[in-house]
């Protein structure tokens, strides 16, 4: 989840997430959708907009419109005052289960780095049924 379009935060990650696709998600066999409380419209003209504009200039991941805040409220991620998603990361496995939440301060963006490392250490886990301990990173015993 992230706030809103057109803000300053928003499409560093967004852009990050995406430049890092094969290395990072398609290598570890994930996905990623990114959502928020704009309308598609909203979120297609973003998209479609170059970043010297400040738009997306054209990702490649999807762009989900929760403008009635359903999916939102349902990860407990609205902020209801303002009407929009806290900068929440949520890892869901393929049998649906969420293995790991991140919710950071709208204004402190996420680490491309640290997604990695946690799915890294969820994939060790399941594979080897061992637990990781703190900083633990792929090729650690």
């Amino acid at each position: 989840f992230f706030p809103k379009a057109w803000s300053f935060i928003c499409p560093t990650e967004i852009r990050a997430f995406s430049s890092r696709l094969e290395e990072v998600l398609y290598a570890r066999s994930c996905a990623v959708v990114f959502a928020s409380t704009n309308n598609e419209h909203c979120l297609k003209a973003w998209n479609s907009t170059s970043e010297m504009e400040g738009g997306l200039g054209g990702v490649h991941v999807p762009l989900v419109s929760d403008c009635n805040h359903k999916l939102s409220r349902d990860y407990q991620v609205l902020i209801e005052e303002e009407g929009v998603a806290q900068r929440a990361l949520f890892i869901i496995d393929p049998k649906g289960r969420i293995r790991n939440i991140t919710v950071n301060d709208t204004d402190v963006g996420r680490s491309v780095d640290e997604a990695a490392r946690i799915l890294d250490a969820l994939i060790f886990k399941d594979d080897f049924g061992e637990g990781c301990p703190v900083d633990w990173k792929k090729g650690d015993k």
